[in-house]
């Protein structure tokens, strides 16, 4: 992973910036409170969704001072080998907006975003863990996690290891081993309870046998019952057949009596109607002439009518003309009186323009000149007040650097004080001492040990040499021949122990003077720490006083600046030029010559208004006079004698028609009766065959009726009846006794398939039992096994990565010692630096050591843990002197050269020239 490029708008302490990264080491230089650390802090936050310092992720903690929203956009080389852009904006009320593009197909990702990002930046483990703990080392920060307790050091590294999850699979085999227990007991529970409630299979099959042999005898009974029955319903069934086609053949007689005689009363109907007809058409023959006579004088009225109204449209479209010509008349004197007014309002409006342009041509060239004269003085200002600004930026740094200098001083002080109550000569001295003591000790030591096996010897000798022989020749030893050998040997061991004892005491005081050593050795070490950490405040001080002093030539030089501005002007302060710009203000406000070039254009607007009004009333008055001749040439002449012929020919022809209208009706009225007689004649012939059919029909019906009649007579219907109520009787009762069988049976069946269910359950309870069992023993010998495992893992990871810090350690420091990371229940992620004969805690380390050994520490990681092939270093040469600054800056490449990218901040020049690009801030 590589990262191109970060802009930052109104973030932090930046209004906008835009700072480009290349491959290798960059390099990011500036003093403190130049806005270092935010631009890591937004890397962080855009690629890794890391909380900002304060410990949160809102908007409203990343903007600027008085704005109201602000973006992050880091573009970055994915290990995908594509290039890809993040977005991130925030506003100070409403949720941030986060947008993820692939600058090579442009395509954008709202959604998910996180997860693409872990792929994207290659991180193996917990994504924000590793990138706080492993890729980042944040100022004054990445010592610290290697200075935790116990507890929380095995928290945040089983996380980044992911050894955790060997803890949480042993606690949740615990669960799993719980809950196959409970289910076990719950199984057995469920055994002992069936077994208990299975009644005799055997005796509950032998009484349902029964039950059913009686069921089949019942069964035969009613078919028997049934086959009477369905015998006499059918005897029921004919004869009540017999009644119903008696009835419907009765009715049917009835029907056709009926519709005979409505036969006879149609066909009389008809024939009445046919004489109205015949008598109609001899009407119609009668007034033929006189109703052709009547419409041919229709027609002669109606033809007159049209020229009638052809005249009246004449006469009327004549007097719309001479109106619509006096209203033209009308309307030309108005327009012609209009066109004499504006014409004298033009010409006045003319006059006030003219006056009006020659005020504005003599405002305008004042308007010139106080508009210079206060560019000028604005100019003047704007310098003034930035100069001002510059001194009171000055200042403040002035004031900060004074009260960093006076608190480091301070410390510098209360160091040395400390240190000059610890006597380190006396201390030396003693602990010289103390080696010649334990050197002492050691031969006493020894000496008590050359005693012990002399007392072992004698009393062996002497238990040898009681019976006066000799232990190798086996025969009597001349030399105690005459001596009593268990004193002489007892006096030998007693001046032994005399001796033993004394040495005893000796060894117990010099023990007495070694348990001080320790204490001497830690006032040794507090003694060193205090003088690393005094000489390293007195360098920061010193650094600081320096820089405290050049602020206070800037603030000097700023305020002399200022003066030669004031004087260059020839004012005495801002206010005054403040003062004098307001009055040219006003002065120009005074001349309003912008308002008095509307004003002019108004003018001008209404001039040319005037002069389109005009015009088109010239044209309107144009149009009005030659209408009116148009109208005066439409007016045709009125023919009024044509009128009164017509009127009179109208008169004549509806008289002749009125004498007519009689005849006309009662042609009308008899027309509308002659045209059905052909109808009504084939109706009537309809109906004679109709009714001659009907009356072959109620012979026919009569003929069956009296053969019905024979049939019922014969047939006794009541005993029928009476012997299907007996069977019928019968059958509801073997009905009852079926069902009673049925129930017995039904219910012996149920309990057998019960008691079935019941023994396969008990065998399915038994099996799952067996299974719970043996997946009981699998996680138990499982949970046995990966107790360990997690610690195992870590302790492989620690060795790989202790290789790796060693090798970066003996780069940085030019030392030979070997850097130990443990992970034991005593000393859970404990870090150790091991030297010839030591073994010193990494708390207990100077704090350069700390540094270099936590920098060697981390590169190692950062090569294990991710393959993002990307570090971040946050002042990494904080308390190193400069010597192991210097070895520091030479071997980091060596140190990084497996990264594709790696950024160091820093206001250390130090690594200036094994850097590939330097940002200055």
């Amino acid at each position: 992973m590589q990262i191109k490029k970060v802009q930052l708008k109104n973030y932090r302490s930046h209004s906008e910036i835009e700072v480009e990264f290349s491959r290798g080491i960059n390099l990011i230089l500036g003093r403190n409170g130049r806005g270092k650390s935010s631009i890591l802090e937004a890397i962080g936050l855009a690629l890794f969704h890391i909380k900002d310092r304060t410990g949160k992720s809102t908007g409203k903690t990343f903007l600027k001072y008085g704005e109201k929203e602000c973006s992050i956009l880091v573009e970055f080389l994915a290990n995908d080998g594509r290039e890809y852009s993040i977005f991130h904006q925030y506003f100070e009320k409403k949720g941030k907006i986060m947008v993820l593009k692939d600058l090579t197909t442009e395509l954008e990702y709202r959604d998910g975003i996180e997860e693409k990002l872990e792929d994207l930046c290659g991180i193996k483990a917990e994504y924000r863990d590793v990138y706080e703990n492993v890729i980042v080392a944040k100022q004054n920060e990445f010592i610290n996690i290697f200075k935790e307790t116990p507890e929380n050091r095995a928290k945040i590294f089983n996380k980044i290891f992911h050894t955790e999850i060997y803890a949480n699979l042993f606690s949740n085999l615990k669960g799993l081993l719980e809950q196959y227990q409970k289910e076990k007991e719950e199984l057995e529970t469920s055994e002992r309870v069936l077994s208990a409630t299975l009644g005799n299979r055997e005796e509950r099959f032998a009484a349902c046998r029964e039950e059913e042999k009686a069921f089949t005898l019942w069964t035969k009974r009613k078919e028997e019952e049934l086959q009477k029955k369905r015998k006499l319903t059918k005897e029921v069934e004919d004869w009540e057949k017999i009644e119903k086609e008696y009835e419907v053949i009765n009715s049917s007689l009835s029907l056709q009596k009926t519709q005979i005689e409505q036969n006879k009363k149609e066909f009389l109907q008809h024939l009445s109607e046919a004489k109205r007809a015949k008598k109609a058409r001899c009407l119609l023959e009668e007034h033929q002439s006189s109703y052709d006579e009547y419409t041919s004088l229709e027609k002669q009225i109606q033809e007159r009518k049209k020229e009638q109204e052809v005249l009246q449209k004449i006469r009327e479209e004549n007097r719309r003309l001479k109106v619509e010509n006096e209203k033209l008349e009308l309307l030309r004197e108005k327009n012609q009186k209009e066109e004499e007014i504006l014409q004298r309002e033009h010409s006045e409006y003319r006059m006030q323009l003219l006056i009006l342009q020659k005020k504005i041509r003599e405002n305008r060239k004042s308007k010139e000149a106080i508009t210079l004269t206060l560019s000028d003085l604005q100019k003047s200002r704007k310098e003034i007040e930035a100069s001002k600004e510059k001194q009171k930026e000055w200042e403040k740094e002035s004031i900060l650097l004074q009260k960093q200098v006076f608190l480091e001083e301070k410390h510098w002080k209360e160091k040395m004080e400390r240190m000059s109550n610890l006597d380190i000569g006396s201390i030396q001295s003693f602990l010289e001492q103390i080696q010649t003591a334990k050197i002492k000790l050691q031969g006493k030591r020894e000496k008590l040990i050359v005693y012990q096996q002399n007392i072992e010897d004698y009393q062996t000798a002497m238990e040898t040499l009681k019976q006066k022989l000799c232990p190798f020749l086996k025969e009597t030893c001349e030399n105690v021949k005459n001596r009593e050998v268990e004193s002489y040997f007892r006096e030998e061991m007693n001046k032994t122990k005399i001796e033993i004892e004394k040495l005893l005491k000796e060894i117990n005081a010099l023990q007495k003077e070694l348990e001080q050593e320790q204490s001497y050795r830690k006032q040794e070490v507090s003694y060193k720490l205090l003088k690393e950490e005094a000489d390293s405040l007195e360098k920061t001080f010193l650094y600081h006083r320096g820089l405290w002093k050049e602020v206070q030539l800037h603030l000097e030089r700023e305020e002399r600046h200022l003066e030669k501005l004031l004087l260059s002007r020839k004012f005495s302060d801002l206010e005054e030029i403040q003062q004098k710009i307001r009055s040219l203000e006003d002065t120009l406000l005074v001349l309003k010559v912008e308002e008095k070039e509307k004003e002019a254009e108004e003018f001008n607007k209404k001039i040319f208004t005037f002069e389109n009004r005009i015009k088109n009333l010239e044209k309107e008055r144009a149009y009005f006079i030659e209408k009116r001749k148009e109208n005066e040439s439409k007016i045709q002449e009125e023919k009024e004698e044509c009128w009164k012929t017509i009127s009179e020919e109208i008169e004549t022809l509806e008289e002749k028609r009125k004498h007519l209208q009689a005849s006309y009706r009662i042609y009308l009225e008899n027309k509308k009766l002659a045209i059905p007689l052909e109808e009504i004649k084939e109706k009537m012939y309809t109906l004679c065959l109709e009714r001659k059919e009907r009356r072959k029909v109620q012979k026919s019906l009569e003929k069956q009726k009296e053969h019905l009649e024979t049939r019922l007579r014969k047939n006794n219907k009541t005993a029928c009846k009476e012997n299907l109520a007996e069977v019928e009787k019968f059958l509801l009762q073997i009905n009852e006794r079926l069902g009673e069988i049925g129930q017995k049976i039904k219910h012996h069946k149920q309990e057998l398939e019960r008691l079935k269910a019941q023994e396969e359950k008990i065998k399915e309870l038994a099996g799952k039992r067996n299974k719970i069992e043996k997946k009981w023993k699998k996680a138990e010998n499982i949970r046995k096994n990966i107790k360990e495992m997690g610690t195992e893992v870590s302790k492989n990871i620690l060795a790989h990565i202790s290789e790796g810090a060693t090798i970066n350690f003996h780069k940085i420091t030019g030392r030979s010692e070997k850097i130990f990371w443990s992970n034991e229940d005593h000393d859970k992620y404990q870090v150790y630096l091991l030297g010839a004969n030591q073994k010193i805690e990494y708390h207990i380390l100077s704090g350069g050591e700390q540094v270099s050994v936590a920098i060697a520490i981390r590169g190692s990681m950062a090569q294990y843990f991710s393959n993002s092939r990307f570090i971040i270093l946050d002042e990494p040469t904080n308390n190193l002197d400069l010597e192991k600054r210097k070895l520091l800056a030479e071997y980091m490449g060596e140190i990084l050269h497996h990264l594709e990218q790696s950024i160091i901040v820093t206001h250390d020049d130090t690594f200036r020239e094994m850097a590939e690009k330097i940002i200055e801030l």
